[in-house]
């Protein structure tokens, strides 16, 4: 990177230079600043208060020529003030002998709008500044801000953020019952993939997560731990294909919990319908128990209540959390069947599938070499199938993947 270099722009030139910079590059938080904040903003520039420093990173990105390091605030709040988006605060004083309380931009006197516009604001640019040197430098001009853990992570480099941000982006967020407010659904994403990488209920909170960013930089989007999250998503989406009010965080990350082990050992897939009745009856009966009288109440339902409000995401809140979910799956739905715990056919009996069917491919009927045969469980092995030669069929390669692919 370059020695960066201190810039003054006038708030006219801020104005046009608008949709030339991108305010919301990936490691940037969203929007979070008040409106009192904004306000106070504008009548600080208007009263020539100085402001602090704003940083900018040269790119070459179209439409934009800068990224917003630091400053996002306070430019946007700047650019909606000149668009009339809020109006200065009710309780502001006078101006330069200028009553302003209460008005939009577009009201303000004109010698008061002149003086504005010819406010500088000073900009520190970045040229040939690497992503990372970027991130860091971000996450140290926030360090003290009151910046959430989730919007922390977000500032730092590697392919675990990377995978986090794509997991967020699952249909089946837009279904659940919260906003996605100052990095929520990846909060919720990193903590289902914590999950998945201990292979059960961990520890979850913000040092947790911290240490798996940093311990995965390299994570393996394409790799058997992503495939098996995006799996289990597929599924939530599935059984909820439409907004309900029972899709709360901590519900949304137990869910993901309680379906992974499901698609592990059991003969889950087909049954999202299934788990979306029991979901939505579970929920009823605690509202209905929390209604009871203290002490006529479950102590299970009590405690559980407890897990949801008091310390969420710890081990143990999770795990009592996955255990009573997984008890009341299993007994609202005893039929359902466990999985083969064998899952790939032996040596032994792919040589008696490949002879059952004379090396013919039962989709394409085409004649298959021994060495380029697949055996296929007939009825799925996720859907209860055994592992056993009559359950077993001879598949070429590009059949048995058009198979899994539907």
């Amino acid at each position: 990177m370059k020695d960066p270099y201190t810039k003054p722009w006038p708030l006219y030139s801020v104005r046009m230079r608008e949709p030339k910079i991108d305010p919301r590059p990936t490691y940037q938080r969203p929007r979070v600043w008040s409106m009192s904040k904004k306000q106070l903003l504008m009548d600080s520039i208007l009263r020539r208060y100085d402001i602090p420093k704003l940083y900018l990173r040269a790119v070459d990105k179209p439409p934009y020529k800068y990224e917003v390091v630091d400053g996002q605030q306070r430019l946007r709040a700047i650019w909606e003030f000149c668009q009339d988006d809020f109006p200065l605060s009710t309780e502001c004083d006078p101006v330069h002998g200028h009553v302003v309380a209460g008005m939009l931009f577009s009201a303000l006197p004109n010698d008061l709008v002149d003086e504005f516009q010819a406010y500088d604001l000073s900009f520190v640019i970045l040229e040939d500044a690497t992503e990372d040197e970027v991130e860091e430098m971000f996450t140290r001009l926030n360090n003290g801000e009151t910046l959430r853990a989730a919007e922390k992570r977000n500032a730092l480099p590697g392919q675990m953020k990377v995978f986090v941000k794509e997991l967020a982006l699952n249909p089946f967020f837009q279904n659940v019952a919260f906003k996605d407010t100052r990095y929520a659904f990846d909060q919720v994403c990193a903590q289902m993939t914590l999950l998945e990488l201990a292979g059960g209920p961990t520890d979850t909170k913000a040092r947790a997560l911290e240490k798996m960013y940093k311990d995965n930089v390299k994570f393996d989007k394409s790799g058997r731990t992503a495939k098996k999250i995006k799996r289990v998503l597929n599924f939530l989406y599935n059984a909820f294909p439409e907004k309900i009010p029972e899709l709360r965080k901590q519900n949304v990350v137990s869910l993901y919990l309680l379906v992974s082990e499901l698609l592990e050992k059991y003969a889950i897939s087909g049954k999202e319908a299934t788990l979306a009745e029991w979901f939505t009856t579970f929920e009823n009966e605690r509202r209905l128990e929390q209604d009871e009288p203290e002490d006529e109440r479950q102590p299970e339902w009590i405690r559980y209540q407890e897990t949801i409000i008091q310390a969420v995401d710890s081990k143990p809140s999770i795990e009592f959390r996955h255990k009573t979910l997984m008890t009341s799956f299993l007994s609202y739905y005893p039929e359902l069947e466990p999985l083969d715990s064998q899952r790939t056919f032996t040596e032994e009996q792919r040589v008696t599938i490949f002879r059952r069917y004379n090396g013919i491919c039962q989709s394409c009927k085409k004649e298959i070499k021994w060495d380029e045969f697949q055996a296929d469980h007939i009825v799925p092995f996720s859907k209860g199938g055994k592992t056993t030669v009559a359950n077993g069929q001879l598949l070429c390669t590009t059949c048995n993947i058009a198979k899994r692919a539907k």
